[in-house]
């Protein structure tokens, strides 16, 4: 079932559902930061820095080769993972920058230090300063654009229509969050492992070295953390969505070239930028079993066009509050396989914090996208078996060759 459906069927939507006007989407997508402190060159900028520090770090921890290095590896930790909780947890990332400035700042103030070492935490103080203002920044968009959202659906909600979609959806929080969780556990085996070794050796002739634990237990942790804040973040995300009734928009849903599912203010202002991504994998997905139409398949199509949405968007009702990092539910209209009846898909998925494309315009069809899909395959095997009959009644002769003279004597 790929086959969407232009406009939802009537009955679909409720009668006091609204559309989104397009100057309040916009409003609403606007309302993300943008620039330096956007999720994605946020994240790269802090990705940028946390590189240079871990350099300006490295003769620290090879200063001693024959021991461990433990007062630099929280610091080393906290800002290896701050680029992934930048664009992907900044809940996360807040906390962390308000953490590191507390260990510079002592630093600076109680030790006499070298050149290199004031250089080294002056670094880590402006990266937690620019990692907690796009974070805070970030979180309080994420607010405004949940109260714009609630403005523009009104005061109506209703229950989500179907329950069972979210299954999918939790199943893929709980395998992210225990697979998170699991690393971490092997990230605090690890250290365990090197901490005791260490202090094992401490103050004989042979003492350990706990820097491939570390290392391995900080590749662990910057893999483990994300994919368990997110697990966590999606399940609570579809708590709230689940429980009670939610506010409801009538939206429009495009696909990307690359698979990425934008939604728009709606389905038919052609000049309307996409708003918001969500995540391309359906891993929340459920179709309707009573039909929303049934008919004939050609009268069917041709009353309730089906689209490419790579080429335009369809309609969609957008169930929960829509905000960057949101779980929401969208219920559009599909053909069954058998292009016969018209039943409704639902799609549990996460926005993503993706930067929208710059809006170009898209035109609309005219009519039934596979309709006109197999009118052209019909027409090219015309075509095509015009050839072979072309080809096969001039070759008669010429494939005599020399002996089509014979055949006239």
């Amino acid at each position: 079932m790929s086959d969407h459906v232009k406009r939802l069927p009537a009955g679909v939507a409720p009668a006091e559902v609204r559309s989104w006007p397009v100057t309040a989407a916009e409003q609403w997508r606007d309302a993300v930061p943008r620039g330096v402190l956007a999720p994605g060159p946020g994240a790269w900028t802090l990705a940028a820095a946390t590189g240079v520090f871990w350099v300006m770090t490295w003769h620290d921890v090879t200063a001693l080769p024959s021991s461990t290095v433990w007062s630099v590896y929280g610091e080393v930790v906290l800002l290896g993972l701050l680029p992934l909780w930048y664009r992907y947890l900044p809940g996360a990332a807040a906390l962390a920058a308000a953490v590191l400035p507390v260990n510079s700042l002592l630093f600076l103030i109680t030790y006499d230090t070298t050149a290199e070492d004031r250089v080294r935490h002056l670094l880590e103080l402006a990266v937690a300063v620019y990692a907690f203002t796009g974070a805070w920044t970030r979180l309080r968009a994420r607010r405004r654009q949940r109260t714009l959202f609630r403005s523009a659906a009104g005061a109506a909600t209703h229950p989500l229509p179907a329950q069972s979609a979210l299954a999918g959806r939790r199943r893929y929080a709980m395998w992210w969050a225990l697979s998170g969780g699991g690393l971490c556990l092997i990230a605090a085996a690890l250290l365990l492992y090197g901490l005791n070794r260490d202090l094992a050796a401490h103050g004989t002739d042979s003492p350990y070295n706990a820097f491939n634990e570390q290392g391995y237990a900080l590749v662990c942790l910057m893999a483990g953390t994300p994919l368990l804040g997110r697990g966590v973040g999606v399940w609570w995300a579809l708590r709230r969505l689940a429980s009670g009734s939610r506010p409801v928009l009538v939206i429009g849903v495009r696909v990307s070239e690359v698979g990425f599912h934008w939604l728009y203010p709606n389905a038919v202002t052609t000049t309307a930028g996409p708003l918001a991504a969500r995540s391309r994998w359906s891993t929340g997905r459920t179709w309707g079993r009573q039909p929303l139409v049934g008919g004939a398949e050609e009268s069917l199509r041709k009353a309730h066009r089906d689209v490419d949405a790579r080429r335009e968007p369809y309609e969609a009702l957008l169930y929960g509050e829509a905000y960057e990092g949101a779980e929401i539910l969208l219920r559009s209209a599909v053909y069954n396989q058998a292009g016969n009846r018209i039943v409704s898909d639902y799609v549990v998925a996460g926005l993503l914090p993706n930067r929208p494309p710059q809006a170009r315009p898209w035109h609309p069809a005219v009519g039934s996208h596979r309709l006109d899909v197999r009118a052209s395959q019909a027409a090219e095997r015309e075509k095509r078996a015009e050839r072979e009959r072309t080809g096969s009644t001039g070759g008669g002769c010429g494939g005599c060759g020399n002996s089509c003279g014979g055949c006239g004597d």
